[in-house]
């Protein structure tokens, strides 16, 4: 029994935490149920877009309709009681949420997708305002994004976790495989650090971003991989034949036109990476069509967070949080012996799936 009035508020706060984090762990549960059928419905409304963002613009309305306490799954009616409030409050905070302003940007996208399918049911003179209503707003949040991306400055996570490029390389010439586990590691490391194509004493490495290199499967014919969506290793051509990428297989938005993505994209792999490759398809005993990598039980394809997990501890040694973004940025970083041309500088974008103001407006760091 508490026996003073200390006591009594402190077990009135501690049962205030409780019920806090008992919001929150309710919360998360409908976000993940949500998640799936937002991710079903968008295959439905948006078939045209990557699997990838579908994913994402699911678990960004799955969040938004979980902080509306909706209950049960119903996406006309999440619609109407968006469109409806916000033209109420000549506002979008019940869509875009607090948070980081990427995470609000996926949100205004994902509900401009959301309001695209369920237009007649909201009307033309209600669509009209909130579709201009999103555009004012969405420029907004990217303003902010542009804004803070041409400042440039690293953050503390950068700052530890930015090691230089030559470290990086440095390190996977020097792992050594010590069993087939280790062969996998080391072909990892290869593939996303060590595979570069040489001109005119160039190295224009390829670096990718995780979902290509997980998605990974193995073709060995001689004509090329077929047309299903489907990452491949072209063994033969020894190229990365990447048809489902954050920049190919779907469909983008520019401005208020959606603007179809190429549906291939190739990469070439250099030798020292065919070399670690051969082993591991030989140690592993991969199949044509089989996936490359496998998950822990080694039953299913490996999931793109426990590819970034291994990738994280294999590089412990040189950073705590080494991740495929951190590898590029730290790439982007490194030190050119002498000044290099437009052109170059545009080759070397290419080959690690960006564009040169994307580079110098985000990746490269003061």
């Amino acid at each position: 029994m508490l026996g003073s009035g200390g006591g009594s508020k402190t077990m009135i706060a501690l049962i205030n935490i409780g019920f806090k984090y008992y919001f929150y762990f309710i919360l998360l549960l409908y976000i993940m149920d949500f998640t799936s059928q937002f991710t079903d419905y968008f295959n439905e409304i948006r078939p045209d877009l990557s699997i990838q963002s579908k994913k994402l613009y699911g678990r960004q309305l799955a969040t938004i309709s979980s902080f509306a306490k909706f209950k049960k799954f119903d996406p006309l009616k999440l619609a109407i009681r968006l469109v409806n409030t916000s033209l109420r409050t000549k506002n979008l905070e019940s869509v875009v949420l607090a948070g980081a302003l990427q995470s609000q940007n996926q949100r205004i996208s994902a509900f401009r997708n959301l309001i695209d399918a369920n237009k007649d049911s909201i009307g033309e003179l209600k669509y009209k305002k909130i579709t201009e209503l999103v555009s004012i707003v969405g420029d907004s949040i990217r303003s902010k994004i542009s804004k803070n991306a041409g400042e440039n400055k690293k953050t503390a996570d950068e700052e530890v976790n930015m090691v230089s490029w030559d470290d990086l390389v440095n390190f996977v010439n020097d792992y050594e495989a010590t069993s087939s586990n280790g062969l996998r590691n080391k072909l990892m490391l290869n593939l996303m650090i060590n595979n570069f194509e040489e001109r005119d004493n160039i190295k224009y490495h390829v670096i990718l971003r995780v979902i290509e290199y997980a998605s990974l499967y193995l073709w060995t014919g001689k004509r090329k991989p077929p047309d299903d969506g489907n990452n491949y290793i072209w063994l033969f051509r020894q190229l990365l034949y990447i048809q489902h990428s954050k920049t190919t297989g779907g469909v983008k938005r520019v401005g208020t036109t959606i603007v179809n993505q190429p549906k291939l994209k190739v990469y070439p792999i250099s030798k020292n990476v065919i070399d670690i490759l051969i082993d591991y398809l030989s140690v592993f005993k991969i199949k044509n069509k089989q996936p490359i990598f496998y998950g822990n039980k080694g039953e299913t394809q490996i999931d793109p967070n426990y590819f970034t997990l291994i990738l994280k501890n294999l590089l412990t040694p040189l950073a705590p949080k080494i991740n495929s973004t951190i590898i590029r940025k730290i790439y982007d970083n490194r030190a050119f012996g002498e000044d290099i041309n437009a052109n170059v500088k545009n080759d070397i974008a290419k080959m690690v799936d960006h564009s040169i103001g994307i580079s110098e407006n985000y990746y490269k760091k003061k």
